[in-house]
C-alpha cells in the first residue's frame, strides 16, 4: 500500500497550479533573455576544455539549433498560457466546456512539439533525447485525459439537453 500523502482542498490545489503558472511565466522570460548565456555556460561544463574556451564559441553553434531552442520557448509560453487559461477556467467551474477541452487540445500538442524539439537538439546533448520522450509521454498522458473530458462534456451537453 502506498503512504498516505497530505491532502489538499480542490480550490487550494487549483491555486497552487495557478500560482506555479504564473511563476513559470517570469522564468520563461529569463529564460529567453539568458539562452546565450545558459548555453555557454552548458558548453563550457559538458563539452572539451578547448572548444569551451573559444573566444568565439556561441558562433560555432549552429544556427538551425538556436532556431529550435527558440521555437521550444515559444511552444512554452504557448502552453504555459493554455495552463493559466485552463486553471482560470476550474477556478470559474467551467471544467467540462469546448473551451477547456481545447485547452488540454493545446496543451498535448505543445507537448508533443517540445518532444520534436528536444529530439532534433539531441544530436547537440544528447541528454535531450530523453527530455523528448519524457515531453512525448506527458502528450500522450494530457491527449487521454483531453479525450476523457472531451467524452464528459458531450455527456453533460446531453444531459443538460435533455432536463
Amino acid at each position: 500500500m502506498l503512504p498516505s500523502l497530505p491532502r489538499v482542498s480542490r480550490r487550494a490545489s487549483t491555486l497552487l497550479s495557478y500560482v506555479l503558472s504564473l511563476i513559470t511565466l517570469p522564468i520563461l522570460i529569463l529564460i529567453t533573455i539568458f539562452m546565450p548565456k545558459i548555453l555557454r555556460l552548458y558548453v563550457q561544463v559538458v563539452y572539451t576544455p578547448e572548444l569551451a574556451s573559444a573566444p568565439n564559441l556561441l558562433e560555432k553553434i549552429p544556427l538551425m539549433l538556436w532556431i529550435t531552442i527558440y521555437i521550444a520557448l515559444a511552444i512554452a509560453y504557448l502552453a504555459d498560457g493554455a495552463m493559466l487559461l485552463l486553471l482560470c477556467r476550474v477556478r470559474r467551474e467551467l471544467v467540462f466546456t469546448d473551451r477547456s477541452v481545447a485547452c488540454l487540445r493545446t496543451l498535448s500538442w505543445c507537448c508533443i512539439g517540445e518532444a520534436v524539439c528536444f529530439f532534433l537538439v539531441g544530436y547537440y546533448f544528447r541528454f535531450s533525447f530523453a527530455v523528448a520522450f519524457a515531453a512525448f509521454f506527458i502528450g500522450i498522458a494530457l491527449r487521454v485525459v483531453k479525450n476523457v473530458i472531451e467524452e464528459a462534456t458531450a455527456i453533460k451537453a446531453e444531459n443538460d439537453f435533455t432536463i
